[in-house]
């Protein structure tokens, strides 16, 4: 069985390449967008590069498992605006790191989008295990 440790959004991430740990940089929690910029530009995709990092752990060390989870972009309307499926591999290690990258975020209007994490059941229905706000505010 998998279990859900932590999810964050960042600008970008580095792994060491002695230790494996992982560097998270610039988290994120808001973007401002000019509102200048969203009537020049008359966007409907935010120009943004940045990493969703997920740590996933088994809960019985010595099996080994795998599964698969869904990475979705919902607008503040909860409408699906993006998805990813990936698979989890915890055959050879205890614990593992997805780092998703995303660029140029779909934008329906200004207000707390969410990046959900959802993990794949053992009776194939998907349990939510983590929920991550964006707020995109016009200044």
């Amino acid at each position: 069985m998998i279990r859900h440790i932590w999810t964050i959004v960042c600008s970008r991430s580095l792994i060491d390449e002695e230790s494996q740990n992982i560097t998270l940089i610039d988290a994120l929690e808001h973007i401002t967008i000019p509102s200048s910029f969203l009537k020049s530009h008359k966007i409907n995709k935010l120009p943004l590069q940045l990493e969703v990092v997920t740590l996933w752990n088994k809960v019985e060390q010595k099996s080994k498992v795998t599964g698969r989870a869904i990475l979705k972009f919902l607008s503040p309307e909860d409408e699906v605006l993006e998805e990813q499926s990936y698979t989890i591999d915890l055959t050879e290690f205890n614990r593992s790191r997805t780092r998703i990258r995303v660029s140029n975020l779909p934008l329906t209007t200004t207000g707390i989008y969410h990046f959900c994490v959802y993990l794949e059941g053992e009776k194939k229905t998907w349990q939510e295990c983590a929920k991550i706000p964006i707020q995109i505010e016009e200044v």
